[in-house]
């Protein structure tokens, strides 16, 4: 699994870089919308956003959707992430901020805070995953975290 560190860029931003050891490799820039973003890798800004109010997630560039995500439940901290066609599942644990990744019913990845009172998670997902399916992953943790908030 890669490990990645997911970073507020300031004490009560929701806007956050995603490094490894100490290289910067993605920029997250969310709108003051809950559920609308820009994720820059390399350069590139990819749009994040849901489609409607009840509608998927999205992960677009150029109007080509990289993938989508649903949430099947209003009342569940989870998502079904669709790359490729292949469903993964994004859920959170109990009722910690910690993330899982699973496919089908195995385990292949968490996201979670490094500290009780702290938004650096540690990212450790799939090494076949694209970096883009990463950061979707990331993304839609970022924004439950901040529907949590309040």
């Amino acid at each position: 699994m890669s490990a990645l560190t997911l970073i507020p860029r300031h004490w009560y931003s929701w806007d956050f870089f995603v490094t490894d050891d100490d290289r910067q490799l993605a920029e997250f820039n969310l709108s003051s919308w809950r559920e609308k973003g820009v994720v820059s890798v390399d350069g590139i800004d990819y749009r994040l956003y849901r489609e409607s109010s009840f509608g998927d997630f999205v992960l677009e560039h150029a109007g080509s959707v990289i993938a989508r995500a649903t949430k099947p439940s209003a009342f569940r901290r989870e998502f079904v992430i669709r790359y490729k066609e292949q469903p993964y599942t994004l859920r959170a644990q109990s009722f910690s901020r910690t993330y899982i990744v699973l496919d089908g019913s195995t385990e292949i990845g968490s996201i979670a805070p490094e500290k009780w009172f702290t938004r650096t998670a540690n990212v450790d997902l799939p090494d076949n995953w694209p970096f883009l399916l990463k950061s979707f992953a990331m993304w839609l943790t970022i924004i439950q975290w901040k529907r949590d908030a309040g």
